[in-house]
């Protein structure tokens, strides 16, 4: 039997959970932020400093704190004003400083100073957020620096290229998880001789169907493993976009009123019936592959 003391508890947990996600929220109103920021809890009061609805004199206020942790998610708040991102990029604490490195709204200059930073991760992070002399930093002696232009989502194609043949394992993992690295490349390192590097295209969503069922029958059990969970998750996503696309007809009928029978109507469930038919041979030949990828790994046992 719970007690009343335990009920207490446990509501006081409740509300804290509810008071956390408040301040967390991004479309939380700022009236509601500047009133919650007077809580004497920890951990309501850093979540309003992360939150980029926070006002920024409340910010301000909290930059006042000796508390390094506050300091840290100020830091990062895209919101903080340049002044105090100024003032925090030559904290003592390394982690505050690292925060201003990946704050999307850190100014160039500042970016360029902490790019010489002491600390390997902030050097990182702030290449990774800079939009400047990416060549120049892509041919750095430091691994960390290469490691941050090949995450940057601004670094041009040919850069990209160079990079992938770098002989740091990181390098090439970050060149994998940069979102506009193409496919080619992504084929290309699905060879690499390193197990870490063929592990990281296996777990990459934008890999082909084609390369990851070939990682599926890799020597390496967690490249396999990895390329298999892709692959079934490639397979739900299809499934997916076979009701979203039923529905998306449904709705254009309705929504238009436009009469299935007519000349426009049955051009667009032309269009969908072709639609959908290359998504469903899409996912029978996933289907087929996956079954034929498990039977080969239980006769192999």
């Amino acid at each position: 039997m719970t007690t009343q003391s335990e009920q207490t508890k446990f509501v006081r947990i409740e509300e804290k959970i509810e008071l956390v996600e408040l301040a967390e929220n991004p479309n939380t109103p700022s009236y509601i932020l500047r009133e919650l920021s007077i809580d004497n809890d920890k951990d309501v009061v850093y979540r309003i400093a992360a939150n980029p609805n926070t006002p920024k004199d409340i910010l301000i206020k909290f930059n006042e704190s000796q508390d390094w942790i506050l300091k840290y998610y100020i830091a990062g708040n895209p919101s903080t004003p340049i002044n105090i991102l100024k003032e925090l990029s030559v904290n003592n604490n390394w982690e505050v400083r690292a925060a201003i490195a990946w704050n999307p709204s850190t100014p160039i200059d500042l970016l360029e100073i902490l790019i010489k930073d002491e600390y390997y991760n902030v050097r990182r992070y702030a290449t990774e957020n800079t939009i400047k002399n990416l060549e120049d930093l892509s041919k750095s002696e430091d691994e960390n620096i290469r490691m941050g232009v090949a995450l940057n989502p601004n670094t041009p194609l040919d850069i990209l290229i160079k990079l992938s043949r770098d002989k740091n394992t990181w390098v090439k993992q970050n060149i994998i998880n940069n979102p506009n690295t193409p496919t080619n490349i992504l084929i290309k390192l699905s060879e690499d001789s390193e197990w870490e590097i063929r592990s990281e295209v296996a777990r990459n969503f934008n890999t082909p169907i084609e390369t990851l069922i070939k990682l599926s029958k890799d020597k390496d059990d967690y490249v396999k493993k990895n390329a298999i969970k892709i692959l079934e998750q490639k397979d739900k996503e299809l499934n997916i976009k076979i009701d979203n696309n039923k529905n998306t007809l449904e709705d254009l009928f309705k929504n238009k009123n436009i009469d299935p029978n007519s000349k426009i109507g049955l051009e667009l469930l032309k269009v969908y019936n072709d639609s959908q038919d290359k998504i469903k041979k899409e996912l029978e030949d996933l289907k087929i592959q996956v079954v034929d990828i498990a039977t080969n790994d239980f006769l192999d046992r």
